[in-house]
């Protein structure tokens, strides 16, 4: 998969913005945003979670890292 146009198109659309950041967080301090995004790749998910409720799941993860 090349991710090189894809990466473009990000950068060219950043410059649309008067300020903008990029923040490195790994994946064990972050787990519900990854686990949002392997079931949007895993199960091809293309609504919002908030919108269409989430799956509870993500709710006992939300919790979970909640109390870390």
């Amino acid at each position: 998969m090349d991710l090189l146009p894809l990466i473009q198109q990000i950068l060219v659309l950043l410059h649309c913005f008067e300020e903008w950041s990029i923040c490195y967080v790994s994946d064990q301090k972050n787990s519900v945003a990854q686990a949002i995004a392997e079931s949007v790749v895993t199960w091809a998910r293309s609504q919002s979670y908030d919108g269409s409720g989430s799956p509870l799941w993500l709710d006992q993860l939300i919790q979970q890292e909640a109390g870390d």
